[in-house]
């Protein structure tokens, strides 16, 4: 038994790095990432609405080997969501309204590596799911030309989830020792659109991990 445990003491730091992985990964959008339309209100009037995600998600991310060159990832991507609505009836009286959301995204993949010396291709594929989480709305009102003072309203309403399939391929390079560098293009197809200018996400991700 005193042996047994010497090994796994011996031998756990060299295997971790090669069983299990941590890191960051962040990326930038490459599919359309606003939108706009025209919003109607019966006795607030109407006007341009407009969706924005920031050019940017980034979170941690865990993978563990499996057998046969299979890994197992899991990921959770912050973004960040701006939408503007106006409604007018008239040009000297109207109302703006501007929220800001929070999803998070939670890719669950399953990695293939294809081995190479220096460097490793890998395909992979999944199911992903997110939460977007309402922040804050502050309503800005117009009469007879003069801007009155802003209402800001806190509010937590039930989260919005949404679900989707996702796949993308990449390389896994390593580099001083143990550092993975792992560069990715990643699409997503999403069950809905709901505060996203499209279901068809395509984004790129680089990972650092160890």
């Amino acid at each position: 038994m005193r042996n047994c445990i010497l090994l796994i003491v011996f031998f756990c730091p060299h295997a971790y790095p090669q069983l299990f992985s941590v890191g960051v990964k962040g990326g930038t959008p490459l599919s359309e990432s606003t939108s706009s339309g025209m919003v109607w209100n019966h006795t607030l009037g109407g006007g341009l609405s407009t969706l924005d995600i920031r050019r940017y998600t980034v979170g941690p991310t865990f993978e563990v080997a499996l057998p046969f060159g299979l890994r197992f990832e899991a990921d959770a991507l912050y973004k960040r969501l701006d939408v503007i609505e106006h409604y007018f009836l008239a040009p000297c009286c109207g109302m703006i309204t501007r929220t800001t959301a929070n999803p998070w995204e939670f890719p669950l993949l399953l990695k293939y590596s294809f081995r190479r010396r220096r460097f490793h291709p890998f395909a992979d594929a999944g199911g992903t799911f997110r939460r977007i989480e309402s922040d804050d709305e502050r309503i800005e009102n117009f009469f007879d030309g003069q801007a009155l003072p802003y209402v800001i309203r806190y509010h937590i309403n039930s989260p919005l989830i949404q679900g989707g399939m996702a796949l993308g391929g990449g390389v896994r390079l390593k580099v001083a020792g143990l550092l993975k560098i792992t560069p990715e293009i990643r699409y997503t197809r999403w069950t809905s659109r709901d505060l996203f200018p499209t279901r068809n996400q395509v984004e790129l991700l680089l990972g650092l991990g160890l």
